[in-house]
């Protein structure tokens, strides 16, 4: 009788060592893989980070940050809850910020990607408690106030010293939420949004050693809701070091309000075209490698109405105002009306005058050096501009045909 073979001992220990290398080999593939932003960062490619300010449960202010860190340039769009769209799941009009919750912020994100024509896939929502924490956390925030804010009611009261000052926690939701209509614009309103933005990646980049240490860190990340995983996190805080924050370009949306259903709602210029336009148009100029010198980073018109449309330059001023231009007045052309838009660059760089003419298809680009008859495009007591827009009947409001 054949006695039975016994257990190979040696296929235990081939057997121990194929699962030893597989759970090494899983470790490592875990341990070096990298974090999505690391991985955009890594391929050149842009970082998009929406930040809500929130008040328990309502949302204060939405504001997008675009990165590309191939120039260390960013831009901060500001995005009106009361910007007007149709919403499927209530299948009417209605305000884009009754998509938000704090607790699944991503069908409000999936609207602002709409909107904007670019995805929005990160998101960090500061309730104003957990504001007040991370601003401590970073010893305060560094801000310009142009003017002192005294206001005192019977109910409120709000102190803000002018100048450069470092604002505490409390101090800064103050600044971000306090309302005096009757003194303030809603272009001021917007501007200490985003001016409140910029401090605050500043100041994140500035203490990135800080905040990143290991005894720091859980403390900063539990004042967060958001989307970024830890490493994400990490990779954000440690880049937002390079950023140029100094030469953040501020975008808002423009549009015309409109009353539907007892509510006043924004809708962007071009239904919706503009703005596109406006973004795409600004992660191009994010992208650009090229040095530019102080000067060149404004280019300041004048736009002048040569058709028989009343209004015309001020609409088109909007469109400029939008790509960043500043437009220094608007007004009448003194003579008939142009058949042509003509774009007139009046520094003897033809450069910037190419830039204003392609924001609005126009091929009609002079020197001021070559024309004969100057009278008819600016006076005396002007305020010189770099480039002037004498718009002609071939301009349907958006572009020349």
């Amino acid at each position: 009788m054949r006695r039975k073979k016994g257990f190979d001992k040696g296929l235990l220990i081939v057997l121990f060592i194929v699962l030893v290398v597989g759970a090494t080999g899983v470790l490592l593939v875990f341990k070096l893989r990298t974090d999505k932003i690391t991985e955009s960062l890594q391929s050149g490619t842009p970082v998009t980070v929406a930040f809500f300010i929130t008040d328990r449960e309502e949302l204060l202010f939405s504001e997008i940050l675009f990165y590309h860190p191939l120039t260390h340039k960013a831009s901060i769009l500001d995005m009106p809850g009361e910007v007007g769209s149709i919403i499927k799941s209530l299948q009417k009009i209605e305000r884009i910020d009754v998509l938000f919750s704090p607790s699944k912020p991503e069908l409000f994100l999936g609207k602002i990607g709409e909107l904007i024509g670019q995805e929005v896939p990160y998101y960090i929502i500061l309730d104003l408690g957990n504001l007040e924490a991370v601003v401590d956390i970073l010893e305060g925030l560094e801000m310009f106030i142009a003017n002192p804010v005294e206001y005192v009611d019977e109910d409120t009261t709000i102190l803000l010293p002018s100048g450069s000052v470092i604002l505490d926690g409390s101090k800064v939701t103050t600044y971000i939420t306090y309302e005096i209509s009757e003194v303030e614009t809603e272009l001021d309103k917007i501007s200490r949004k985003q001016k409140f933005l910029q401090a605050l990646v500043k100041e994140i980049g500035e203490k990135n050693s800080y905040l990143t240490d290991d005894h720091v860190f859980p403390l900063f990340r539990s004042r967060l809701d958001t989307n970024l995983d830890k490493n994400s996190l990490i990779s954000l805080i440690l880049e937002l070091s390079k950023l140029d924050t100094e030469r953040i370009v501020f975008q808002r949306v423009l549009g015309v309000e409109r009353k539907v259903d007892e509510n006043i709602l924004l809708f962007p210029h071009y239904d919706g075209r503009l703005l596109k336009e406006t973004v795409s148009q600004t992660m191009e100029s994010l992208a650009n490698t090229e040095l530019l010198a102080e000067d060149d980073l404004t280019v300041s018109l004048r736009i002048l109405n040569g058709t028989d449309r009343n209004g015309l330059a001020g609409r088109t001023s909007q469109i400029y105002k939008s790509f960043g231009f500043d437009v220094i007045s608007v007004g009448n052309a003194d003579q008939g009306t142009y058949d042509k838009t003509v774009v007139i660059d009046r520094t003897g760089d033809i450069t910037k005058a190419q830039k204003v003419a392609n924001v609005i298809g126009c091929s009609n680009i002079q020197s001021v050096q070559a024309l004969v008859d100057t009278e008819s495009f600016f006076s005396e007591d002007e305020i010189e501009t770099d480039v002037i827009i004498v718009l002609g009947k071939d301009f349907d409001g958006r572009y020349c045909k």
